[in-house]
Protein backbone atom coordinates (compact mmCIF):
# COMPACT_ATOMS: atom_id res chain seq x y z
CA UNK A 1 0.00 0.00 0.00
CA UNK A 2 1.53 3.48 -0.96
CA UNK A 3 -1.51 6.08 0.11
CA UNK A 4 -4.77 5.91 2.42
CA UNK A 5 -7.21 8.13 3.28
CA UNK A 6 -8.53 8.50 6.74
CA UNK A 7 -12.41 9.33 7.40
CA UNK A 8 -12.19 12.74 9.14
CA UNK A 9 -13.70 11.24 12.99
CA UNK A 10 -11.23 8.83 12.97
CA UNK A 11 -8.10 9.30 15.10
CA UNK A 12 -5.17 9.55 11.88
CA UNK A 13 -2.69 7.44 14.77
CA UNK A 14 -4.94 4.88 15.82
CA UNK A 15 -5.72 4.15 12.13
CA UNK A 16 -2.33 4.22 10.87
CA UNK A 17 -1.56 1.89 13.34
CA UNK A 18 -4.54 -0.29 11.96
CA UNK A 19 -3.45 -0.23 8.71
CA UNK A 20 -0.29 -0.96 9.13
CA UNK A 21 -1.16 -3.70 10.99
CA UNK A 22 -3.54 -4.78 8.40
CA UNK A 23 -0.75 -4.70 5.79
CA UNK A 24 1.44 -6.79 7.92
CA UNK A 25 -1.11 -9.31 8.47
CA UNK A 26 -2.65 -9.38 4.86
CA UNK A 27 1.31 -9.97 3.59
CA UNK A 28 1.84 -12.62 5.60
CA UNK A 29 -1.73 -14.75 5.34
CA UNK A 30 -0.85 -14.44 1.63
CA UNK A 31 3.52 -14.66 1.85
CA UNK A 32 3.96 -16.12 5.12
CA UNK A 33 7.38 -16.15 6.49
CA UNK A 34 10.08 -19.14 6.70
CA UNK A 35 9.17 -20.24 9.88
CA UNK A 36 5.89 -20.93 9.01
CA UNK A 37 6.18 -21.62 5.14
CA UNK A 38 9.03 -24.02 6.31
CA UNK A 39 11.12 -22.94 3.47
CA UNK A 40 14.68 -23.77 3.75
CA UNK A 41 17.26 -20.56 4.06
CA UNK A 42 13.74 -18.83 2.64
CA UNK A 43 13.28 -14.94 3.62
CA UNK A 44 10.57 -13.25 5.07
CA UNK A 45 7.99 -11.55 2.65
CA UNK A 46 8.06 -8.17 4.74
CA UNK A 47 12.08 -6.52 4.49
CA UNK A 48 13.12 -5.30 7.87
CA UNK A 49 16.21 -3.65 6.45
CA UNK A 50 13.68 -1.46 4.41
CA UNK A 51 11.62 -1.13 7.20
CA UNK A 52 14.79 0.11 8.80
CA UNK A 53 15.51 2.74 6.33
CA UNK A 54 12.06 4.10 7.10
CA UNK A 55 10.51 3.20 3.96
CA UNK A 56 7.18 2.12 4.84
CA UNK A 57 6.66 5.13 7.60
CA UNK A 58 3.92 7.19 6.63
CA UNK A 59 4.45 10.75 5.52
CA UNK A 60 2.17 13.34 3.81
CA UNK A 61 4.59 14.15 0.97
CA UNK A 62 5.92 11.41 -0.86
CA UNK A 63 7.29 11.01 -4.34
CA UNK A 64 4.96 8.28 -6.04
CA UNK A 65 5.32 7.82 -9.99
CA UNK A 66 7.13 10.03 -10.76
CA UNK A 67 5.03 12.81 -8.65
CA UNK A 68 4.86 14.69 -5.88
CA UNK A 69 2.00 13.86 -3.81
CA UNK A 70 0.63 15.64 -0.77
CA UNK A 71 -1.85 13.99 1.64
CA UNK A 72 -3.01 17.13 3.57
CA UNK A 73 -6.51 17.57 3.86
CA UNK A 74 -7.72 21.03 1.92
CA UNK A 75 -6.95 22.79 -0.46
CA UNK A 76 -2.85 21.48 0.63
CA UNK A 77 -4.28 17.88 -1.41
CA UNK A 78 -1.91 18.22 -4.19
CA UNK A 79 0.03 16.43 -7.56
CA UNK A 80 2.93 18.19 -8.59
CA UNK A 81 6.51 17.57 -10.16
CA UNK A 82 9.56 16.99 -7.63
CA UNK A 83 12.52 19.09 -7.59
CA UNK A 84 14.66 16.90 -9.04
CA UNK A 85 12.65 16.20 -12.01
CA UNK A 86 11.91 19.65 -13.08
CA UNK A 87 15.44 20.82 -13.22
CA UNK A 88 16.02 17.77 -15.41
CA UNK A 89 13.00 18.66 -17.55
CA UNK A 90 13.32 22.25 -17.25
CA UNK A 91 17.15 22.05 -18.96
CA UNK A 92 15.77 19.57 -21.48
CA UNK A 93 13.50 22.37 -22.88
CA UNK A 94 15.90 24.84 -22.57
CA UNK A 95 18.54 22.88 -24.16
CA UNK A 96 16.16 22.22 -27.02
CA UNK A 97 15.11 25.64 -27.36
CA UNK A 98 18.93 26.90 -27.79
CA UNK A 99 19.90 24.54 -29.98
CA UNK A 100 22.28 25.40 -33.09
CA UNK A 101 20.36 26.81 -36.24
CA UNK A 102 17.19 26.00 -34.28
CA UNK A 103 16.89 22.21 -35.40
CA UNK A 104 17.12 19.45 -32.93
CA UNK A 105 17.16 15.43 -33.69
CA UNK A 106 13.89 13.40 -33.98
CA UNK A 107 15.16 11.54 -30.95
CA UNK A 108 15.24 14.46 -29.03
CA UNK A 109 11.90 16.07 -29.57
CA UNK A 110 10.27 12.66 -29.34
CA UNK A 111 11.72 12.69 -25.53
CA UNK A 112 11.07 15.95 -25.09
CA UNK A 113 7.35 15.32 -25.76
CA UNK A 114 7.49 12.39 -23.34
CA UNK A 115 8.59 15.03 -20.29
CA UNK A 116 5.87 17.11 -21.60
CA UNK A 117 3.46 14.57 -21.42
CA UNK A 118 3.95 13.47 -17.99
CA UNK A 119 3.82 16.44 -16.36
CA UNK A 120 0.62 16.85 -18.30
CA UNK A 121 -0.75 13.98 -16.09
CA UNK A 122 -0.47 16.27 -13.13
CA UNK A 123 -0.89 19.73 -14.40
CA UNK A 124 -3.68 19.48 -17.27
CA UNK A 125 -3.19 23.15 -18.12
CA UNK A 126 -0.22 21.97 -20.20
CA UNK A 127 -2.46 19.65 -22.37
CA UNK A 128 -3.87 22.84 -23.92
CA UNK A 129 -0.07 23.73 -25.45
CA UNK A 130 -0.06 20.11 -26.86
CA UNK A 131 -1.42 20.74 -30.59
CA UNK A 132 1.57 22.38 -31.93
CA UNK A 133 3.40 18.92 -30.76
CA UNK A 134 0.60 16.67 -31.65
CA UNK A 135 0.98 17.36 -35.46
CA UNK A 136 5.02 17.49 -35.63
CA UNK A 137 4.21 13.52 -35.52
CA UNK A 138 2.00 13.88 -38.80
CA UNK A 139 5.38 13.83 -40.75
CA UNK A 140 8.07 12.14 -39.00
CA UNK A 141 11.31 13.06 -40.11
CA UNK A 142 15.10 12.85 -39.08
CA UNK A 143 14.87 16.56 -37.69
CA UNK A 144 12.57 19.35 -36.22
CA UNK A 145 12.51 22.81 -36.66
CA UNK A 146 11.92 25.46 -34.40
CA UNK A 147 12.43 28.36 -36.60
CA UNK A 148 12.47 31.71 -34.56
CA UNK A 149 8.86 32.52 -35.43
CA UNK A 150 7.25 28.69 -35.83
CA UNK A 151 4.54 28.01 -33.65
CA UNK A 152 6.18 25.19 -32.40
CA UNK A 153 8.66 27.36 -30.81
CA UNK A 154 6.56 30.02 -29.58
CA UNK A 155 4.63 26.69 -27.48
CA UNK A 156 7.52 25.72 -26.27
CA UNK A 157 8.71 29.06 -25.06
CA UNK A 158 5.35 29.20 -23.46
CA UNK A 159 5.44 25.89 -22.02
CA UNK A 160 8.55 26.88 -19.79
CA UNK A 161 6.65 28.79 -17.41
CA UNK A 162 4.33 25.98 -17.09
CA UNK A 163 6.53 23.56 -16.20
CA UNK A 164 7.62 26.13 -13.19
CA UNK A 165 4.09 26.30 -11.96
CA UNK A 166 4.10 22.54 -12.13
CA UNK A 167 6.49 22.61 -9.45
CA UNK A 168 6.01 26.13 -8.03
CA UNK A 169 2.31 25.30 -7.74
CA UNK A 170 1.40 21.25 -7.48
CA UNK A 171 -2.51 20.74 -8.89
CA UNK A 172 -5.22 20.21 -6.92
CA UNK A 173 -5.98 16.30 -6.66
CA UNK A 174 -9.91 17.21 -7.63
CA UNK A 175 -8.31 18.62 -10.59
CA UNK A 176 -7.11 15.20 -11.48
CA UNK A 177 -9.59 12.70 -10.39
CA UNK A 178 -13.11 13.69 -9.86
CA UNK A 179 -15.25 12.99 -6.82
CA UNK A 180 -18.14 10.70 -6.17
CA UNK A 181 -20.33 13.54 -6.28
CA UNK A 182 -19.48 17.10 -7.58
CA UNK A 183 -19.17 20.48 -5.99
CA UNK A 184 -21.44 21.89 -8.55
CA UNK A 185 -23.18 21.23 -11.46
CA UNK A 186 -23.05 23.52 -14.36
CA UNK A 187 -25.08 23.97 -17.29
CA UNK A 188 -24.32 26.54 -20.16
CA UNK A 189 -25.22 27.38 -23.85
CA UNK A 190 -24.34 29.71 -26.84
CA UNK A 191 -26.45 30.68 -29.54
CA UNK A 192 -26.15 33.71 -32.28
CA UNK A 193 -27.32 36.53 -29.87
CA UNK A 194 -25.55 35.37 -26.48
CA UNK A 195 -24.82 32.85 -23.72
CA UNK A 196 -26.16 31.86 -20.59
CA UNK A 197 -25.53 29.26 -17.84
CA UNK A 198 -26.73 28.30 -14.80
CA UNK A 199 -24.61 26.80 -11.49
CA UNK A 200 -26.04 24.49 -9.05
CA UNK A 201 -24.65 23.15 -5.49
CA UNK A 202 -24.38 19.67 -4.31
CA UNK A 203 -21.92 18.82 -2.00
CA UNK A 204 -20.70 22.30 -1.87
CA UNK A 205 -22.69 24.84 0.04
CA UNK A 206 -23.31 27.65 -2.26
CA UNK A 207 -25.65 30.20 -3.75
CA UNK A 208 -27.60 29.03 -6.92
CA UNK A 209 -26.05 31.32 -9.80
CA UNK A 210 -27.50 32.26 -13.19
CA UNK A 211 -25.98 34.62 -15.74
CA UNK A 212 -26.23 35.81 -19.01
CA UNK A 213 -24.52 37.71 -21.64
CA UNK A 214 -25.77 39.35 -24.78
CA UNK A 215 -23.11 39.51 -27.85
CA UNK A 216 -22.32 43.02 -29.34
CA UNK A 217 -23.53 43.86 -32.75
CA UNK A 218 -20.65 42.79 -34.62
CA UNK A 219 -19.89 39.90 -32.48
CA UNK A 220 -23.57 38.30 -33.61
CA UNK A 221 -22.92 38.78 -36.85
CA UNK A 222 -19.77 37.10 -37.46
CA UNK A 223 -21.80 33.89 -35.99
CA UNK A 224 -24.43 34.84 -38.34
CA UNK A 225 -22.30 34.87 -40.87
CA UNK A 226 -20.37 31.63 -39.48
CA UNK A 227 -16.48 34.07 -39.42
CA UNK A 228 -17.01 33.00 -35.86
CA UNK A 229 -17.95 29.23 -35.50
CA UNK A 230 -20.57 27.48 -32.94
CA UNK A 231 -18.12 26.51 -31.60
CA UNK A 232 -16.40 29.40 -30.66
CA UNK A 233 -19.03 31.01 -28.66
CA UNK A 234 -19.94 27.52 -26.85
CA UNK A 235 -15.97 27.84 -25.51
CA UNK A 236 -16.74 31.60 -24.74
CA UNK A 237 -19.53 30.54 -22.81
CA UNK A 238 -17.38 27.76 -21.02
CA UNK A 239 -15.03 30.22 -20.45
CA UNK A 240 -17.55 33.07 -18.44
CA UNK A 241 -18.98 29.68 -16.73
CA UNK A 242 -15.08 29.19 -15.46
CA UNK A 243 -14.66 33.02 -14.67
CA UNK A 244 -18.11 32.86 -12.70
CA UNK A 245 -17.08 30.20 -10.44
CA UNK A 246 -13.94 31.96 -9.81
CA UNK A 247 -15.34 34.61 -8.61
CA UNK A 248 -18.19 33.30 -6.18
CA UNK A 249 -16.87 30.15 -4.77
CA UNK A 250 -15.21 30.68 -1.27
CA UNK A 251 -12.02 29.06 -2.10
CA UNK A 252 -11.80 29.97 -6.67
CA UNK A 253 -11.64 27.19 -8.74
CA UNK A 254 -8.82 25.15 -7.52
CA UNK A 255 -9.82 22.12 -6.12
CA UNK A 256 -13.14 22.56 -7.34
CA UNK A 257 -15.19 19.28 -8.69
CA UNK A 258 -17.70 20.06 -11.16
CA UNK A 259 -20.03 17.98 -13.67
CA UNK A 260 -20.41 20.06 -16.70
CA UNK A 261 -23.53 19.54 -19.07
CA UNK A 262 -23.26 21.22 -22.85
CA UNK A 263 -24.73 20.09 -25.96
CA UNK A 264 -21.54 21.39 -28.45
CA UNK A 265 -19.10 18.25 -28.95
CA UNK A 266 -15.64 19.79 -30.10
CA UNK A 267 -16.12 21.82 -27.01
CA UNK A 268 -16.67 18.55 -24.46
CA UNK A 269 -13.53 17.25 -26.42
CA UNK A 270 -11.36 20.35 -25.65
CA UNK A 271 -12.39 20.69 -22.11
CA UNK A 272 -11.61 16.52 -21.51
CA UNK A 273 -8.76 16.62 -23.75
CA UNK A 274 -6.99 20.00 -23.83
CA UNK A 275 -5.51 19.66 -26.96
CA UNK A 276 -5.77 18.08 -30.70
CA UNK A 277 -3.68 16.85 -33.64
CA UNK A 278 -6.32 17.66 -35.99
CA UNK A 279 -5.20 21.41 -36.65
CA UNK A 280 -3.04 22.49 -39.86
CA UNK A 281 -0.44 25.23 -39.45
Amino acid sequence: MTGMATPPPIAPDLFIRWATRACFHGTHAVFPPPDISRHVNGRDSISLSKLAKRDATYVPNKTLVGFLFCGLPGRDRTVGLPESKWMRYRAALDAALAAPRHIIPWKTFESLYGKLQHVATCFPLIRAYMTALNTVFRRPSQTVGLGISSILRMTLVRLGPLLDQAYEHPAHICQLVPTALPHVYSYFDAATVGAGGVCLPCTLHVPTILWQIEFPKDIADCVRDGSITNSDVEQFAWFVDHCEKASWVPTGPAGLCEHKYLDNSPTVGWDNRKASSAVEY
